[in-house]
């Protein structure tokens, strides 16, 4: 079964990829994510940023975060 396409949340991503140093461009693209329970394609997403030579870093942090807002949803469902 493949994954139903979002445009917003493609239309996001390459925000985010046009404005890497941009918090908000990150902020938007992984409040989108949170909200449509697409977390595991923000970290796909931003695992395949984690070998480029410029990005890599910031994208490994971007990688911790989306751990957090996972565990903190899944610590919600469970309450």
């Amino acid at each position: 079964m493949s994954p139903v396409a979002d445009p917003t949340l493609d239309a996001l991503w390459k925000n985010v990829l046009d404005r890497w140093n941009d918090d908000r461009a990150h902020g938007a693209f992984l409040e989108h994510c949170q909200n449509t329970d697409q977390l595991v394609e923000a970290a796909v997403r931003y695992r395949g940023m984690a070998g480029d030579r410029q990005r890599g870093e910031a994208a490994r942090k971007r990688l911790q975060g989306v751990a957090i807002l996972a565990m903190a949803k899944l610590e919600q469902s469970r309450t």
